[in-house]
């Protein structure tokens, strides 16, 4: 992108210590505002841009509701199994670093839809809603119900219709320039469905 090649130099000359490059801009259509991206011709390359990062999302958004579960899992493995200050410690580390884990990707999620949100998309676009810890809240499947259980509902990363059925942007091949919201769960699910295998067991 020569157009950007002003800000780039002006990056280096600027730069106060020039061997810190995870904190150097990269000068995508993301960092720059949409009157600038218009400005530099950048539009284009900016609709690339948003696609990829849709995917992103999705992807960390998968990777969120994974490590929720994980955590759910390790929390009643502890309550279960773990005896004594050894396995208790051990325990309490694995849901630790679950926990981190969890707060790490959805900052990675936020700071994506912070991008996309530059290249257009709205604050209050509901497939992709800003997300909290309190937002991956779920109750356990496996675990009964307790009380007051009823009156807190999964949080919004299990609810949300764009965000619990990973709906994702599809692109019509036949115009480009078309967007069309589907369930990524629901693609191919017709085609892709196994068939009946026939019982080896004997009929009565």
């Amino acid at each position: 992108m020569p157009q950007v090649g002003e800000y780039v130099q002006r990056q280096v000359l600027s730069s106060q210590r020039p061997n810190e490059v995870e904190r150097e801009i990269l000068f995508l259509p993301s960092d720059f505002p949409l009157a600038t991206q218009v400005k530099l011709n950048l539009t284009s390359l900016g609709e690339y841009q948003r696609r990829l990062l849709e995917g992103a999302a999705c992807d960390v958004i998968h990777r969120i509701r994974t490590i929720v579960k994980l955590h759910s899992a390790l929390r009643q493995d502890k309550k279960k199994n773990a005896r004594g200050q050894s396995m208790n410690t051990k325990a309490t580390t694995k849901l630790q670093k679950a926990t981190d884990a969890n707060l790490l990707a959805i900052e990675d999620y936020n700071a994506l839809r912070q991008a996309m949100i530059a290249l257009g998309l709205s604050q209050d676009d509901s497939m992709y809603p800003p997300l909290s810890i309190e937002d991956t809240f779920r109750k356990s499947t496996h675990v009964k119900r307790a009380v007051g259980d009823s009156q807190r509902t999964d949080g919004l990363l299990w609810t949300s219709t764009g965000v619990a059925a990973g709906v994702s942007r599809i692109y019509d091949p036949a115009d480009p320039t078309a967007l069309s919201n589907i369930a990524a769960s629901a693609v191919g699910t017709q085609g892709s469905k196994a068939k009946k295998r026939k019982s080896l067991l004997p009929s009565a």
